[in-house]
């Protein structure tokens, strides 16, 4: 294993855990098979702790290992506990990590 990889591996292990309230999702891209990955889910609405203070999600969001999401784009589907959504935004933090925004409408 390379430094690069071997730091993936860690951003997954500090950020996406199942035991913390990570749950699975499925990756659907046109023309690729389907990926099965973890995310951090926010429903509209969620309060979130920042150091600047709280503030509330206007739409559904989830996080992923930017590793995860390889030609990911907007108009993909990500399937959350039998629920899709469009993905709508995406936003890499630059250290490994990318925050979808999310939409029920238009998801195939």
């Amino acid at each position: 294993m390379n430094l690069k990889e071997a730091m993936l591996d860690d951003i997954r292990e500090v950020f996406l855990d199942e035991a913390d309230g990570s749950v699975r999702a499925v990756l659907w891209r046109e023309g690729y098979a389907p990926v099965d990955i973890l995310v951090n889910y926010m429903a509209a609405g969620t309060v979130v702790d920042t150091a600047a203070g709280a503030i509330e999600t206007s739409a559904p969001e989830a996080e992923a290992a930017s590793a995860d999401l390889p030609g990911a784009s907007h108009g993909d589907v990500l399937e959350i506990a039998g629920e899709r959504y469009e993905i709508i935004g995406m936003h890499p933090d630059g250290a490994g990590m990318t925050r979808l925004v999310l939409s029920l409408d238009g998801a195939q």
